[in-house]
Order: C-alpha cells, then structure tokens, then sequence
C-alpha cells in the first residue's frame, strides 16, 4: 500500500507500506508536476578536428546552491509523450528545432534511490541542425541560465549526474566513439 504523507504542485512525499515482503514504512519523494517523468537531452555536435562537444545549461538550482552550475536539459514528459516533450525541450531551452528521428533514445533511468522519478534520456546531434533562439520558459531562473558548449573532458565533470549518464549511454552507441576510452 503506498500512501500520500505530504503534497504541493510540486511534489508529494509518500510511504510504501507492505510487511508481507518486509517494508514497513519506505519514504520517498515522488515528482508531482510531471507524475515522476523527467528527460534529459544530450545534444551534440561533431567539430571537424574529429573531437565531439556538449551543449550544457548553466544554471541555477536552488537546493544545489546559488551559483550556477553545468547541468543537462530537463523536462517534465508532457502527456505521457517523451519524445514530443524531448523536441519542446530542446528548442525551449537551447534553440534547436529537430524532428523525432533526430532524438537518440539512450533508454531509462532512476536517479536516487528516495525518489520514484523516471528520466528518459536522449542524445542529439545538432552538428547540421539550424540553431534559433532559446525561448525559455518564461521563469525567471530560465531566463538566467545560458547555454554553453563544453568537451569531452568537461562532461564528466558537471554536477548534474543526469550528464554522466547521457555521456556514457552515448558513448555506449559508438556514435561517438572516436573519444578518448573514458569509461569502457
């Protein structure tokens, strides 16, 4: 039985009762807003030097400090679609206008194991895509944050660990794979 103990908009704190397969009482944080589905988007793009570079948002998240910090393009899925939100997204927040078979599906994951989230990672290459203007949404931290290309040396270093786990599932693809053996 899993029982709501807390909610806004937001997000909702819930428990997980079951003592037939030993849980008693399992806390953990369920995303409201986006009924725990979140992606992420890599994007991409390949430099005629043979080396591959990151488009990154730098930004503010308040619970991981004032400053802004190197982080991936996130979105709560919208009507249960990933790949319609993940196109949204992307135009949204780095300016790329691409069609679904430009998304590279790098498959599921949990982030932590207190919260029940869902993120949907996709990786794109924007190398010979037309860039326009990020929109934003309208927040004002949105309208903060910035966009910033990065190599592959920086990606492992982001915060956000939503980065790691686009970088080594698209690596896994060989789409990438003239980079330098980081993680195989």
């Amino acid at each position: 039985m899993i029982r709501e103990l807390w909610s806004n908009k937001w997000l909702a704190i819930k428990e997980m009762v079951d003592p037939e397969r030993g849980v008693n009482g399992y806390t953990f944080s369920h995303e409201a807003r986006c009924k725990g589905k979140i992606l992420v988007i890599l994007p991409f793009r390949k430099n005629g030097d043979n080396t591959v570079s990151f488009y990154l948002r730098r930004e503010i998240t308040p619970c991981w400090g004032m400053e802004p910090r190197i982080s991936s393009i996130t979105g709560g899925v919208e009507n249960d679609d990933p790949l319609t939100t993940a196109m949204h997204e992307l135009q949204e927040e780095a300016g790329y206008a691409c069609q679904k078979e430009n998304l590279i599906d790098l498959g599921t994951t949990y982030g932590v194991k207190s919260a029940d989230t869902v993120y949907f990672i996709y990786g794109v290459d924007v190398t010979n895509l037309p860039q326009g203007k990020a929109m934003g949404d309208g927040s004002q931290l949105e309208a903060q944050a910035s966009m910033v290309w990065t190599n592959e040396n920086e990606v492992p270093r982001a915060v956000d660990p939503m980065v790691a786990m686009a970088y080594i599932r698209l690596k896994q693809t060989g789409l990438v794979g003239h980079m330098k053996d980081r993680f195989s």
